[in-house]
């Protein structure tokens, strides 16, 4: 811990300094006065009435005190943090035994390894749902004459295979909220891990907007309700 001392206003909002130059009140440390010694700061605060202050300085005046700057800094950085909401996530990390948390580590490091390759291997899957495998489904019910048990394990394959595709399509979704680079590196941002966890959070059911009013008609109940 260093031996700057300096004068300053406490504040709830952020402590203010004295500059000696202008005899002013600033947020910024960087350029607020020091002194080698609590007894020479004081030396300074108590000479301060008897000279010509800015208004804000004559106002806060009586509520000047001197203190370390060190201590003060972390005294302030201390009251941000206990200022923010607790984050159970923060708590359930905090309380691992090292080799679970080594794990959890080894976890996200695996999981951004793999991430290229596994958005790859995803936008192919959902490419193949999509095409190959759907005009296939699609030309077997055109071209073939089937009974009700064959047309039942048709539609029930078809609705796998969609199903796969959602599977598919809902991922590349949720990781598309990850920036990966052509040299490769990742960058996520603040608001991405926001909407991420709010789309995990939230039981939203999807619906769907039927293009004919006659296929509406006929099966949308199935669906929407």
């Amino acid at each position: 811990m260093s031996n700057s001392y300096v004068i300053y206003y406490p504040n709830e909002n952020g402590n203010l300094f004295l500059k000696q130059k202008g005899k002013i009140l600033i947020e910024d440390t960087d350029h607020a006065s020091r002194w080698p010694s609590e007894q020479s700061a004081k030396r300074v605060l108590n000479s301060l009435p008897n000279k010509p202050l800015p208004n804000e300085t004559a106002k806060l005046m009586p509520n000047l005190q001197t203190g370390n700057l060190d201590e003060l800094v972390e005294k302030e950085n201390t009251n941000v943090i206990s200022l923010l909401p607790p984050n159970p996530e923060v708590e359930r990390l905090m309380n691992l035994d090292q080799a679970e948390f080594d794990q959890q580590i080894l976890s996200i490091v695996n999981f951004f390894l793999a991430l290229s390759e596994l958005k790859q291997r995803l936008t192919s899957g959902l490419s193949f749902e999509d095409s190959s495998v759907l005009q296939d489904f699609l030309h077997v019910i055109e071209l073939s004459n089937f009974n009700a048990v064959t047309g039942y394990k048709l539609a029930k394959g078809l609705q796998d295979s969609r199903r796969k595709r959602r599977l598919f399509k809902d991922r590349i979704k949720m990781l598309n909220h990850i920036q990966i680079s052509e040299d490769g590196s990742i960058s996520i941002s603040n608001n991405a891990l926001h909407a991420i966890q709010t789309e995990l959070s939230e039981d939203t059911k999807l619906t769907y907007g039927f293009r004919t009013s006659r296929i509406k008609k006929l099966w949308g109940h199935l669906i929407n309700r």
